[in-house]
């Protein structure tokens, strides 16, 4: 699906996301990446904490646009 990218969570499960709603990536010191999101529509943010590392999130998001 254009504009989404799946991605493996931290705890096993697995996520679509769209790309637009991606603030900035985080990578973290086990190698992996938080992605902080922030919804147009509303006023807060959140994270996903993924299995994934930096390249990875970095090469899904560019195949996605």
């Amino acid at each position: 699906m254009k504009q989404f990218i799946e991605v493996n969570l931290k705890n096993g499960g697995v996520t679509l996301v769209n790309v637009n709603t991606i603030s900035f990536l985080s990578a973290l010191n086990s190698g992996k990446v938080q992605i902080i999101l922030t919804s147009p529509s509303s006023n807060g943010s959140h994270f996903i904490e993924t299995s994934e590392t930096y390249e990875e999130i970095k090469t899904k998001i560019q195949e996605a646009l």
